[in-house]
């Protein structure tokens, strides 16, 4: 059929065949754990009950136990006692035989002793089985508890079938602690056996609805219509007929009679037919388009996001990392490559939100059900124009319909118009910015600019630029006064001028209207009038105008902007309210029957998507789907865009059909988590690409598909339980820092425990794990117990199960979880409790985490925790030698090393990642700036003795400049901006996004620069007051921890100038003089009096300091104030 193409592609076909004997969808056994003969266990009641019923609930009563208890009570012989047990799959050990044959009473006695004990106990079985069904549920996103019906066996090309050709889907639910079998769904086809069927030229079709119909219904129809073709019996009523391979010998169907219960897996036909057309058509290789040359691709983000034109649209805040991939998708077939933690999710979200503003349609497939369960979440409202098409038990009419009822309503109700600007990576203000502080360097007055404008800013309670234009107009021919003036500065000026009186006499008048010309302008300044003249003195009103125009464009990095989700909601709805609304009259009556059948809810969905599938391309821009979704309804690139999630978990040919129904093909995951899981089956390999490369996104990346890393991760809380994957699985690429609340908290801790594994169970390690789950379970929103093997998980979880039913009921409302380290993947929680299992004697590369893969395993396994892990271990690192030829091994080694080490020592090995956010070289200013800000808080916290300044903070994998602790807590942090991204776009967001970064980590965090410093200085320093610090510690001060005194509140500073008397002054002058003094004598007097007083409250050492200010006063020398008049001049 495949010509010379055939070989190639063979591998792809036959394993999207599925028809290994380990599948119970192309041969049954039963093992009453997973798979139950439904006749023998429940009865022949029941079997009518379900067999003529199209939808039923009844309770799972072991009828077969109650039968064999009392055929045991009347058995009379040792061969008969063990025909009956043998009938009821009850087998019992040699040893119990030889018992019953020396002591046959007293051993049947106990025998049916213990089968009345599973009896009563019988409910665990439907737990497991539940559980069972809900894992596989979690891990592929389909449910897989069915009965299974209408038995066929025959052998083709020496392989054998024995399998149901129809299922029912099944639902175990627990009313009052007893279990109950439910179904309303329809029945279904099983589509493995009829490709199987029908590529062995068996020609088996269907031109009837059977899904409504009864099991009973059905088989007669069958019977009826197939009657000369097959011997089909007129009723399957009876027991399941167990056959081994060998015993199935015949060429033709021949079917038999028995239902069983069990997980089943029946899909499989629509992928293997869609890459049958792909192949067919030769498409395999033009689904991805690659250039050689990547820098293309690279060239392409980056023009594209510093275009200045160009924008996102976000509902939920990004990184930069998470921009270029955002922008890298919309444009070109990219991978997006999401280490643990590092918000994937949320920038699919954002990805579907620009394609649902662009007008453009996509495709969304994952294998992983949590993984779309937190798509639709974050989607938000609109989710609405998605429509999730899961094979999965939640796919009910009810869940299926409602959010399409509200989306009609919606559509239907729709009369807004809306517009919308999209969000810049950077903002032109801030493109502004960094183009203009390179004109720093090339001005040899700004840190003259910076002073002179700041001293003003500082010193009045509010600046206007009227007021910068006029001190540049103040004459320098006149002394100022140099002391602060709280009022009255028209004295003060006078009072300072008496020394050149003799020369200015004349202009008197003109000094006196400066004089109030300064004091009604400047009337509420607060600092010296001599200094701020000096500083404004070699200024120009050109000076000023650059910096306003700098200033102006001072960034605002605090901000996380996102876009209103309301309003892309709106924009998209108007978008389909017009395109409805211009239907045509026969697509119009088509919607009619469409909304029609969304109120009724009379079809299952999967029948509602192939009629109405037309409309449903229509009407949703977005379809969220599984790769075992029936996609038929769509063709070759009729999406925009196909986003494959957790697409290290997809098999190759299951990925590519749904790559090929895309234009372009986004690929999110991460190649160092773990593979696509072989559920049921064994993997057909050869030596091409396609039978060497498990997952799609192997594939992708051997293309050479253009790849973005997301570089931060978000989920830990604690460094410390990412250490050891950034350094061995990312090449210290990844950043992980601690959360500023966590600081101080271990997160990892490690309990060595002396175990065995014996009977594939650590007993010692299981009972420790389920103690610290049960320690903690109030603790922690959410836990997870993993084991390291699947044995050992399915032994805690029958504990659990059997001892615990407080973490049952935490198990039931998703507060616990149980996973292996098959399974955990896609999973998160607060805690961690892991338990290895293994001790000295395990063949180490021969389990999981050993054998190849198993390192990717151990990555997802150890990156789950956002607050802690304690991991439980019989193990040592000592007991592993034979690691030289495994590298999985000897990777599980090293991590046994890495817990086997303190709390310390793991933080050192943090210290050998690269800090990416050292900047570049910073311009050439002339600025002191870190020495200042060390020096000025350094000396306010002096005092406090739980308060100390560090300089290159670690964090985790990065560092911050400045960090003032309190209590060892991080309480400030300083970033400081030596505008080193100058003229350069990406450095700039570089050092954003570090910033955001430290933010989103609770590190209340203020970046610094000569600007930012001069015009908050007061509002930093006051951080540091004893009753804000006070108030982060939450604990007393000692006494002497008592703010340092305010310099400018010092005596010497508040003293008056003054100057000699000269004999040659003027009388005018001499009588304006005088009664300033008189004035101020009066003024003393009245203080004096006031202090008289005043309550007793004063202290003495006040009393003392004012009269020591006085003498001070008293006793300057006339010759040393004229000196330092002369020298302020």
């Amino acid at each position: 059929m495949f010509n010379a193409d055939e070989g190639r592609y063979k591998v792809i076909l036959d394993n999207l065949l599925e028809i290994t004997p380990n599948d119970a969808t192309v041969f049954t056994t039963i093992n009453n754990k997973y798979f139950f003969d439904f006749y023998k266990f429940f009865g022949k009641n029941a079997f009518s009950f379900i067999y003529g019923s199209k939808g039923f609930k009844f309770p799972l009563l072991e009828v077969n136990l109650l039968q064999l208890l009392s055929q045991m009570e009347t058995a009379q012989t040792y061969e008969e006692v063990l025909h009956l047990l043998h009938e009821n799959d009850q087998d019992i050990s040699d040893g119990a035989k030889v018992q019953l044959r020396n002591n046959f009473e007293a051993t049947k006695s106990k025998i049916i002793e213990k089968i009345r004990v599973d009896f009563q106990k019988s409910t665990l079985k439907w737990k497991l089985l539940l559980n069972r069904a809900r894992e596989i549920n979690d891990e592929i996103n389909i449910w897989p508890l069915h009965l299974g019906f209408l038995y066929v066996s025959l052998v083709i090309d020496d392989k054998t079938f024995y399998a149901p050709m129809f299922f029912k889907e099944v639902v175990i639910e627990f009313e009052n602690g007893r279990p109950f079998l439910l179904s309303n769904g329809d029945i279904k086809v099983n589509e493995k056996l009829i490709f199987i069927l029908n590529n062995a030229g068996f020609n088996i079709h269907f031109d009837f609805d059977y899904s409504t119909k009864s099991i009973s219904e059905l088989v007669h129809y069958l019977a009826k219509i197939w009657g000369q073709t097959f011997k089909i019996p007129q009723s399957i009523q009876g027991p399941f007929q167990r056959f081994r391979s060998e015993d199935i010998k015949n060429l033709t169907l021949n079917f038999h009679p028995g239902i069983t219960l069990g997980i089943f897996l029946p899909s499989g036909g629509y992928a293997r037919n869609r890459m049958k057309e792909i192949i067919e058509k030769n498409e395999i290789d033009n689904i991805f388009d690659i250039e050689f040359n990547k820098n293309i691709y690279k060239y392409r983000i980056k023009n594209t996001i510093f275009d200045p034109s160009v924008g996102l649209f976000k509902i939920t805040p990004t990184n930069y990392s998470q921009d270029k991939a955002i922008v890298s998708a919309l444009g070109q077939n990219t991978i997006i490559w999401g280490p643990p933690g590092t918000g994937k999710s949320q920038t699919i979200v954002n990805l579907l939100a620009n394609i649902l503003v662009y007008g453009k349609t996509g495709i969304v497939a994952s294998q992983k059900k949590a993984a779309l369960e937190v798509i639709r979440k974050r989607m938000s409202d609109l989710r609405m124009f998605c429509l999730f098409i899961l094979t999965s038990k939640d796919m009910r009419k009810k869940s299926f319909y409602k959010p399409i009822k509200e989306y009609l309503n919606f559509l239907e109700y729709f009369e807004e118009s809306y517009s919308i600007k999209p969000i810049k990576v950077i903002r032109d203000d801030e493109r502004r910015w960094v183009d203009k502080v390179a004109e720093i360097a090339e001005n040899p007055k700004y840190s003259e600019i910076l002073e002179a404008y700041f001293y003003l800013y500082n010193n009045l309670d509010k600046l206007t630029n009227d007021d910068i234009d006029y001190i540049l107009t103040l004459p320098a021919n006149i002394i100022y006064p140099y002391t602060p003036i709280n009022n009255n500065i028209y004295k003060s000026i006078m009072r300072a001028n008496r020394v050149n009186l003799w020369h200015y006499f004349k202009n008197y008048k003109n000094l006196r209207t400066i004089a109030l010309q300064i004091e009604r302008n400047l009337n509420d300044f607060k600092g010296s009038l001599a200094e701020l003249v000096i500083k404004f003195r070699n200024l120009d009103p050109s000076d000023i105008a650059w910096l306003r125009e700098f200033l102006e464009l001072l960034p605002e990095m605090e901000s996380d902007e996102k876009t209103d989700i309301q309003i892309i909601k709106n924009i998209v709805g108007e978008r389909v309210f017009n395109k409805v609304n211009n239907f045509s009259p026969e697509k119009r009556k088509l919607y009619s029957e469409f909304a029609a059948s969304v109120r009724i809810g009379n079809l299952e969905p999967y029948k509602f998507i192939k009629r109405y599938s037309s409309l449903i391309k229509e009407l949703f821009p977005i379809i969220i789907a599984t790769p075992d979704t029936d996609l038929s309804a769509w063709h070759k690139e009729e999406f925009d865009y196909a986003i494959m999630d957790e697409s290290s978990q997809i098999f190759i040919e299951k990925g590519l059909p749904i790559l090929y129904l895309a234009k372009t093909k986004v690929l999110a995951g991460d190649e160092k988590q773990m593979k696509p899981s072989n559920w049921f089956r064994v993997r057909t390999t050869d030596d091409s690409i396609f039978g060497n490369v498990e997952s799609l996104l192997d594939y992708a990346h051997s293309l050479g598909v253009y790849s973005i890393l997301l570089d931060k991760n978000y989920r830990s809380n604690h460094a410390a339980l990412m250490t050891f994957s950034s350094k061995y699985f990312y090449e210290s690429s990844l950043d992980v820092i601690d959360s500023a609340h966590k600081a101080n908290s271990e997160a990892i801790e490690v309990i060595e425990v002396n175990g065995a594994w014996e009977d594939n169970r650590n007993v010692v390690e299981a009972e420790v794990a389920i103690d610290i789950v049960d320690l903690n379970l109030n603790k922690y929103k959410k836990i997870i117990l993993l084991a390291f093997n699947a044995k050992q998980c399915d032994y805690i979880t029958n504990l659990i199960y059997q001892n615990y039913s407080h973490l049952e009921e935490a198990l039931e409302e998703g507060r616990l979880m149980i996973r292996n380290i098959e399974n955990i993947q896609g999973d998160e929680a607060d805690l961690v409790v892991a338990t290895i299992a293994y001790d000295k004697n395990s063949k180490i590369h021969s389990t999981y985490v050993g054998r190849p893969g198993g390192m990717n395993a151990l990555n997802v396994a150890i990156s789950r925790a956002k607050d802690k892990m304690v991991i439980i271990k019989t193990i040592k690192s000592s007991d592993i030698n034979n690691y030289h030829n495994s590298a999985d091994t000897k990777l599980f080694r090293e991590w046994l090393l890495f817990l086997e080490k303190t709390n310390n020592e793991r933080r050192e090995l943090l210290k050998t990642s690269v800090n990416r956010y050292k900047p570049k070289a910073p311009l050439k200013i002339n600025s002191n700036l870190v020495a200042e800000v060390k020096s000025v808080i350094g000396e306010i916290i002096k005092p406090y003795m739980n308060v100390k300044m560090v300089e290159n903070y670690p964090v985790g994998t990065i560092y911050i400049d400045l960090v003032v602790l309190v209590d060892n807590k991080p309480y400030k942090c300083f970033l400081f901006d030596n505008f080193s991204y100058a003229n350069d776009y990406e450095a700039y967001v570089l050092f954003k996004d570090y910033f955001k970064f430290l933010k989103s980590k609770h590190y209340d965090t203020k970046i610094l620069n000569d600007v930012i410093w001069l015009r908050d200085k007061k509002t930093i320093l006051d951080w540091f007051s004893a009753s804000q610090i006070q108030e982060f510690s939450g604990v007393e001060f000692a006494a002497e921890n008592e703010e340092p005194e305010d310099l400018f509140e010092k005596e010497e500073f508040l003293e008056d100038v003054e100057v000699k008397d000269s004999e040659t002054l003027t009388k005018e002058w001499k009588i304006f003089l005088d009664d300033q003094d008189k004035e101020a004598e009066l003024a003393k007097e009245k203080a004096k009096t006031q202090a008289k007083t005043t309550k007793k409250t004063t202290t003495t050492s006040a009393n003392n300091k004012k009269k020591s200010s006085a003498n001070s006063k008293s006793k300057n020398s006339s010759s040393n104030k004229s000196k330092t008049t002369n020298k302020k001049q």
